[in-house]
């Protein structure tokens, strides 16, 4: 036994939505704060902006902004 701890799926979710955040504070494009949302089943660090809108609307707005899904182990969202 070495001692350490485990790390668990949902420490490896908070390190990677603090990775994201930490690389993208700002939208490059319009200077935004950048958010972390939950999009169905999937969680994404994109520009605030971004955040009223959906569907096709949603689309055509993420090519003028920051927009990156982050990648989150195996059943991590649907526990929280």
């Amino acid at each position: 036994m070495n001692g350490l701890p485990m790390t668990t799926a949902e420490d490896l979710a908070r390190e990677r939505i603090e990775a994201a955040l930490h690389e993208l504070t700002y939208c490059a494009l319009c200077g935004g704060w950048m958010r972390v949302e939950v999009r169905g089943a999937e969680m994404w660090v994109e520009c605030e902006s971004l955040r009223s809108k959906s569907g096709l609307r949603l689309a055509i707005s993420a090519g003028f902004h920051d927009r990156r899904r982050i990648e989150l182990p195996e059943g991590v969202l649907a526990a929280a």
